[in-house]
């Protein structure tokens, strides 16, 4: 049973209009595509760390960089104002 005038639990547990940060979870190696999404909203800071490696291969060291959290990212945004629109973004679950 529904109750009149409820707003979602996530809704719920900030209720200021000041800007927090926010763990994002995102799609299976498409954090920098979420973060790049995220960056054109306005009003959002995003943070996603990654660490260089140097990887031994056959054909010798490849250099890559790798999220440091696989599949999450921080975002900074006041939820009241903006979680819809970071909620639907391309690659963010």
């Amino acid at each position: 049973m529904e109750r009149e005038g409820t707003t979602s639990p996530i809704a719920e547990l900030c209720t200021h209009s000041e800007p927090a940060w926010f763990c994002i979870r995102s799609h299976l190696k498409h954090e920098h595509i979420a973060a790049a999404h995220l960056g054109k909203i306005e009003g959002v800071n995003v943070f996603n760390p990654q660490i260089r490696l140097v990887r031994s291969t056959r054909r010798g060291p490849v250099r890559s960089t790798e999220s440091l959290f696989p599949n999450y990212l921080f975002a900074r945004f006041v939820l009241e104002s903006t979680l819809e629109k970071v909620r639907y973004t391309p690659s963010v679950k």
